[in-house]
């Protein structure tokens, strides 16, 4: 006689229910990892956005830093 085997697909002892893999205690399950993967894209997509302002708004003021600069100096703002 050897030991006892146990199938992993069911539930507990006695039970016919298959477990669930979108959905688990242990690990999340698939649904919540997704659902978490998506909130980490939102954030990224986020993030990455404001970088791209950001570096087309210094982008666009070096671009027009010369006639900045030539404009305050004509109102005598800058020496």
């Amino acid at each position: 006689m050897g030991a006892p085997v146990f199938n992993t697909s069911f539930v507990g002892q006695g039970t016919r229910c298959p477990k669930n893999p979108m959905t688990s205690s242990q690990t999340g399950g698939l649904h919540d990892i997704m659902s978490k993967g998506k909130d980490i894209y939102g954030t990224a997509s986020s993030i990455y956005g404001y970088y791209r302002a950001a570096k087309d708004a210094y982008t666009t003021a070096r671009e027009y830093y010369p006639q900045i600069r030539a404009g305050l100096e004509g109102l005598g703002m800058i020496a």
